[in-house]
């Protein structure tokens, strides 16, 4: 079997000071939307290289940060059945 083309210390070096997972493929010259993304995480994860996993800023809340801030609104939102998204309400 050949060489890879991302050996572990390539792999290292572009995952170190990143943020995201995109900004140690954009290091390596991949583009972070193609399939070799998945290949590359894969391949990190097997050889022990620390994949960034921080949320880039400005990225949105997920639902837990979105239960907190909308419990602690002043004024919480309040659907019956019939407002619920997907229901007919016929």
């Amino acid at each position: 079997m050949g060489a890879s083309a991302y050996p572990k210390e390539r792999l290292e070096e572009a995952a170190r000071g990143a943020r995201t997972l995109s900004e140690a493929l954009g290091r390596l010259g991949v583009d972070p939307k193609s399939s070799t993304r998945r290949y590359l995480l894969e391949r990190m994860k097997k050889l022990g290289v620390d994949v960034p996993r921080r949320r880039p800023s400005g990225a949105r809340h997920g639902v837990p940060e979105r239960r907190k801030a909308c419990s602690s609104s002043s004024r919480p939102a309040r659907l019956d059945a019939s407002q619920a998204i997907g229901s007919s309400g016929r």
